[in-house]
């Protein structure tokens, strides 16, 4: 009687755990799927305002020296932005509106804000005037033209890094939709000025001069969003307040707790960013068509990578970073490993859908103006190599999240310089023989390499984390997406879909289409009957 009694409370307690476990996955899918709609609509635009890029200014030397003039903001952004510093500050943030209260966390934001503030002006100012210094030494068309963007483009790495850290601060009170929908106003500020422009290029107005005015529309999305974000941060009660003395704000200990998070980071991030010049640097050598091809390409994989692991990214991390709080090491592998499956499971699809229809799906968004077949074939080149590393690049995103919930930053930095290293080398073995689709070949491989020691290390650190259910699904996912893949194929060929005509697109735009939804209906066919676990919890979620 004894062991039956003392057996009954238990089998109760497992129960409530595991629903409690489904409630927190059934909140985590709908945030995600939040942020994944706003994402899908930033990207869109997105990718519209790149086939408007596309159209007026082609994929010559104009966009080789847009290209290099938006490296910089770009790089701030994902250092001291959304990168290792907002990456820091989610788990403090946490940390401290669990264990300390919003009063406490509010404070810690006002140093933040401050020191940052301080050192992004700095750095602002030193950049310009370099840009200014090289000049009379800069002879080639492409590189004098970025030096003469960046003085405009430069000022909008203060504001978007800014928006990064609150974007972060709103995030870990569980503001996750409209801090990704603010994203949007780069894309709608850069559209409305393409728009306006387009038509003045035509007439013969100088493509500099367009350039400089776009850069100046990106300097004002900044400005409009990082205001937007400071409002929602003032509704949630989480607005810094200046009302303590500046002595009092470089005192607080949030800073030298910051710096140590934060410095391993954004050296491990510089060294990913590094990784991304190099690759950049190495292909402004090979051509004026290699940048823009690697832009191009990167744009379309960036689609998915944007709207899933951005997204579940930023709802895992503050997740991960409570269970880290709570020391609830087996919440965080059984996290770990739901978001793992749940982000392959639709970013395998997109992969396999991507290399089998690289030159359709480029011809259709940019196939029009000044994008011929000249920077068809070369986009599509770095493309077909791009397309087979989007479930890696997915993967890292939510993988590094199990070391930053924990506040450890120093082993991703090893990994990032080992990786770079492996990036480099196989740069200069491939872009020989491959050009652009070397690099992006060397970026693949050296992704998938970062996602396998990143889960070896974790799987040793972390309780119940097995690779054996992952490698068992992602085959069941990958048969599924090919034999969808052969079904667009068949649908891609019939004769009929390519008598129908669409003005201004593409000859086989409509067989695309129909191609992309056979290919959506056979993936979710095969899922079904391989009783695809991932497609059932999203049903579930999107049947409430």
């Amino acid at each position: 009687m004894a062991i039956v009694g003392s057996a009954s409370p238990t089998y109760a307690v497992h129960g409530k755990n595991d629903k409690f476990k489904m409630h927190e996955k059934n909140r985590f899918i709908k945030s995600a799927g939040g942020v994944s709609i706003a994402i899908f609509l930033c990207r869109i635009l997105g990718l519209f305002r790149e086939i408007l890029l596309a159209k007026f200014f082609g994929g010559g030397m104009i966009m080789t020296a847009w290209g290099l003039a938006f490296l910089l903001p770009n790089l701030f952004r994902r250092l001291l932005g959304e990168g290792a510093l907002g990456t820091a500050l989610v788990p403090i943030v946490t940390y401290s509106i669990e264990k300390e209260g919003r009063e406490a966390a509010r404070k810690k934001l006002l140093s933040v804000f401050v020191a940052l503030s301080l050192i992004l002006a700095l750095l602002c100012i030193l950049l310009v005037g370099i840009s200014f210094a090289l000049r009379p030494f800069v002879v080639r068309d492409s590189g004098r033209f970025a030096l003469e963007i960046i003085p405009i483009i430069m000022p909008y790495a203060f504001f978007i890094c800014m928006v990064g850290i609150v974007s972060s601060v709103l995030n870990s009170v569980g503001r996750y939709f409209l801090v990704a929908l603010s994203a949007l106003s780069l894309n709608i500020f850069m559209v409305g000025c393409l728009l306006l422009l387009g038509p003045k290029l035509t007439q013969g107005f100088s493509q500099l001069s367009a350039m400089k005015y776009l850069a100046l529309s990106v300097l004002v999305s900044g400005v409009f969003q990082l205001v937007a974000l400071l409002i929602l941060l003032w509704k949630e009660k989480m607005l810094p307040s200046f009302a303590e003395g500046i002595a009092q704000i470089f005192r607080n200990p949030v800073l030298g707790e910051l710096y140590r998070l934060t410095l391993p980071g954004i050296v491990g991030a510089s060294v990913l960013q590094l990784s991304m010049v190099i690759d950049k640097s190495m292909a402004y050598f090979i051509g004026d068509q290699a940048v823009p091809a690697l832009n191009f390409s990167d744009r379309i994989v960036d689609l998915p990578i944007g709207i899933f692991a951005v997204a579940m990214g930023s709802v895992f991390l503050p997740k991960m970073s409570k269970s880290a709080a709570n020391k609830d090491f087996d919440g965080m592998s059984d996290l770990l490993i739901f978001a793992l499956k749940n982000i392959l499971f639709v970013s395998i699809p997109v992969s396999v859908f991507l290399t089998f229809f690289d030159k359709s799906v480029i011809s259709a968004f940019y196939m029009r103006g000044r994008f011929g077949e000249t920077e068809l074939m070369e986009t599509s080149l770095a493309m077909l190599f791009y397309a087979p590393g989007i479930p890696f690049f997915c993967a890292a995103k939510i993988l590094s999240s199990g070391f930053h919930s924990r506040k450890d930053m120093k082993t991703p930095l090893i990994i990032a310089i080992i990786c770079l290293v492996l990036n480099v080398t196989l740069n200069l073995i491939l872009m020989s023989p491959l050009k652009q689709g070397g690099i992006a070949l060397a970026t693949v491989c050296s992704s998938a390499f970062n996602c396998a020691l990143m889960f070896i290390i974790l799987r040793k650190e972390l309780r119940n984390l097995s690779f054996r259910p992952i490698i068992k699904d992602v085959f069941k996912m990958l048969l599924c997406a090919l034999l969808a893949a052969v079904c667009a194929k068949i649908t891609f060929h019939i004769p009929l879909l390519h008598s129908w005509k669409i003005p201004a697109m593409p000859h086989d735009f409509i067989p695309l289409i129909a191609s992309g939804a056979s290919f959506c209906l056979a993936y979710l066919a095969c899922s079904l009957m391989t009783r695809s676990q991932e497609l059932s919890e999203w049903m579930k979620i999107l049947r409430r």
